[in-house]
C-alpha cells in the first residue's frame, strides 16, 4: 500500500501537482522516497497521529489548494488513533471510536473536496473472518477500522489481492498483487 501511494505521489509530482503524505504508520523515510523517484523537497509530510486532527487538516489542505491540483496520500487510517482513545491503557477499546469521527469528518469534507482538484488516497486494511455472525454473507463478515464510512464516501475503491511472493536466495523482495476496482462512481456509460 505504501509503495503504491508513493508511486502515485511520484506521478503527481511529475505532472506538477502539489503532494502531501499523511504518515501515521511511520513508514516514510527520505531514502525510500528518493529510491521511488519522489522529490522529497516538494513533498509535504504530516506525521499527525490523531484522526480528528487529520480530518481537520484535510479540510485545510483542500481549502489551501484552491483550483490547483493536489494529491494527498493517507497511510493508513487503521494506524490513526482517535482523540477519544488518547490516554487509554493498552487493551482498552471503545466501540465506534474510529467510525463516528471518520464518518463526521468525511461528511464535512465531501462538498469542498468535490469542488476542488484534490485527490485523497486513503489506505486501510480489511479485517476479515471474525466479524459478523455465522449466517452473514462474506461481504458482511468483512470490516474496516472506521466502519463503513470509507465505503460510503469513496468515489473509487480498489482492493489489492496478494497472489505471489517473490524471493531471491530466501530474501523476500516483494509481492505481486492484483488490483480490482470494487466501487467506481465516476464511470461514464
Amino acid at each position: 500500500k505504501t509503495t503504491l501511494g508513493m508511486r502515485i505521489i511520484r506521478h503527481a509530482q511529475e505532472s506538477g501537482f502539489t503532494t502531501c503524505l499523511i504518515d501515521t504508520e511511520s513508514r516514510f523515510t527520505q531514502a525510500r522516497a528518493k529510491k521511488l523517484g519522489i522529490a522529497v523537497d516538494k513533498l509535504t509530510v504530516i506525521d499527525e497521529q490523531y484522526l480528528e486532527n487529520i480530518l481537520d487538516g484535510l479540510l485545510e489542505i483542500v481549502d489551501a489548494a484552491g483550483d490547483d491540483p493536489a494529491v494527498v496520500f493517507w497511510d493508513t487510517i487503521a494506524s490513526t488513533m482517535p482523540l477519544r482513545e488518547k490516554g487509554c491503557k493498552v487493551g482498552e477499546y471503545m466501540i465506534g471510536s474510529h467510525a463516528r469521527p471518520l464518518s463526521m469528518g468525511l461528511r464535512k469534507l465531501v462538498k469542498p473536496l468535490s469542488q476542488s482538484n484534490v485527490l485523497i488516497l486513503a489506505c486501510n486494511q480489511l479485517k476479515q473472518g471474525g466479524i459478523g455472525n455465522m449466517f452473514a454473507t462474506e461481504r458482511d463478515k468483512e470490516g474496516l477500522v472506521g466502519g463503513k464510512a470509507l465505503r460510503f464516501h469513496s468515489d473509487l475503491r480498489v482492493r489489492l489481492y496478494q497472489y505471489k511472493k517473490q524471493s531471491v536466495d530466501r530474501k523476500t523482495t516483494g509481492f505481486e498483487v492484483t488490483a480490482r476496482a470494487v466501487k467506481n462512481t465516476n464511470t461514464v456509460s
